[in-house]
C-alpha cells in the first residue's frame, strides 16, 4: 500500500547467479534512502525516460540487444556498501558496532539484484521494480570542507521485473549521514608530506564492463576487464615540489599516495587509500598567493588504472576501509 508521505528506497541483494532465474527479489536489504529520486532507462541520453520523483519502467527500457541503466543521483553517503559491489572483494571483522569492512579490488564483481521503490501516499502512484543482472559501471563521491560527502552511481541492468512493496526498510532513518567538515585527506609524495592542504575534491571510479547475450534475448553474463580512478582536488601547497613537473611526467608514476577519509559519524567512515597515482601535469591550475613565502592555491588531477590494469605503467592500487553498523551478513551474504 502507499505510504503516508512520498519516499524513495533502494534495496539490494547479492545474487547466486547473474539474473537469478528472472524472479522478483525476496528479502533485499536496505542500502539507501534517497530523497531526490532516481531514473531508469536506456544508457543513452536520447532514449532515457525519467522525470523527478518517478521511476519510469516499461518493456522498451531494456531491449534484447541493449541493457538498461539505473542512475542514482547525488545523495549523502550513509555506508560503504556500494563500494564492495564497486570493487568486488570484502572482508568483515568486529563483534559489534562499528564493524570494519576491508574492501579491495577483484577481477570479478558480485551478481546484484536491485529493488527500486518510489512510494506515494496514493498507492496507484507508487512504482516498484526489481532490476536483475546489475553491475556498477560508474561511481563518484565528492566532498568539501563546507559540504558533506555525496555519492552518485550509474549501474548497468540486464533485465527488469515487476517488484512488490517491501515495506519501509528497517533503519531507513537511523543511519548517519556524512556531514560538512567531516572529511580529512593525507597527500604524500615519495612517502613524505607533500605540503598540501586539500579543501575538497572528487573521486570517480569507472568499471569497464561488457554485457553478453548467450542463447537469450537479454544479456546472460557480464565481463569485467579494467578499472580506472580519476581524482580531482582543490588544494593549497606550501611546497613547490608538485609544481616542478619534469619533462617526462611518467617519472611521477608511483610517487603519490592519497588517503581520503569521509567521516559519517564519530565512529563511522569510508576511507580510500590510493597508491601509485599519477599527477597529470596539464591539469595543474592555480596561482601563487604569497610572493615572499611559497603558498599556492589551485586544482590538480590524479589518476591510475587500479590493480586490474590494462596499462601496466599506470597501474596502482585502491583499498577502502569502512566502519559502520552493518554486519557481515549485510555486506557479504545478503
Amino acid at each position: 500500500m502507499g505510504k503516508t508521505t512520498p519516499v524513495n528506497y533502494i534495496a539490494i541483494k547479492k545474487m547466486a547467479s547473474f539474473r537469478a532465474s528472472d524472479a522478483a527479489l525476496t528479502a533485499p536489504t536496505f542500502i539507501d534512502h534517497i530523497k531526490p529520486g532516481f531514473s531508469f532507462g536506456q544508457p543513452f541520453p536520447e532514449y532515457q525516460q525519467s522525470r523527478r520523483g518517478t521511476l519510469n519502467v516499461s518493456s522498451t527500457d531494456i531491449t534484447k540487444y541493449n541493457p538498461g541503466m539505473l542512475m542514482i543521483p547525488s545523495h549523502a553517503v550513509q555506508t560503504g556498501k556500494w563500494l564492495y559491489y564497486l570493487l568486488g572483494a570484502c572482508s568483515t571483522t568486529g563483534d559489534g558496532d562499528p564493524y570494519t569492512h576491508a574492501i579491495t579490488e577483484a577481477a570479478t564483481l558480485p551478481y546484484l539484484g536491485i529493488h527500486c521503490e518510489m512510494e506515494h501516499a496514493t498507492d496507484a502512484n507508487s512504482e516498484r521494480v526489481d532490476l536483475l543482472g546489475c553491475s556498477i559501471q560508474d561511481y563518484t563521491v565528492t566532498w568539501g570542507q563546507e559540504t558533506p560527502a555525496m555519492q552518485s552511481l550509474g549501474i548497468i541492468v540486464a533485465k527488469d521485473v515487476t517488484g512488490s512493496d517491501i515495506g519501509r526498510p528497517t533503519g531507513a532513518d537511523a543511519l548517519g549521514y556524512s556531514q560538512a567538515g567531516y572529511n580529512t585527506v593525507t597527500f604524500e609524495y615519495n612517502s613524505a608530506d607533500a605540503g598540501a592542504t586539500v579543501w575538497g575534491g572528487s573521486i570517480r571510479v569507472r568499471n569497464i564492463l561488457e554485457y553478453r547475450k548467450v542463447a537469450d534475448v537479454y544479456a546472460t553474463e557480464s565481463l569485467f576487464s579494467a578499472r580506472y580512478y580519476d581524482i580531482d582536488l582543490d588544494l593549497s601547497l606550501s611546497d613547490d615540489i608538485l609544481l616542478d613537473m619534469p619533462d617526462n611526467p611518467e617519472s611521477y608514476v608511483g610517487a603519490i599516495t592519497l588517503v581520503v577519509k569521509n567521516n559519517i559519524t564519530a565512529t563511522h567512515y569510508n576511507q580510500f587509500t590510493f597508491s601509485s597515482l599519477q599527477l597529470d601535469p596539464n591539469s595543474v591550475r592555480g596561482r601563487k598567493i604569497d610572493e615572499d613565502e611559497f603558498f599556492w592555491r589551485g586544482t590538480v588531477s590524479l589518476h591510475n588504472c587500479g590493480a586490474i590494469a590494462s596499462i601496466p605503467q599506470a597501474a596502482g592500487t585502491c583499498a577502502i576501509e569502512v566502519k559502520d553498523a552493518l554486519t557481515i551478513a549485510d555486506y557479504e551474504v545478503s
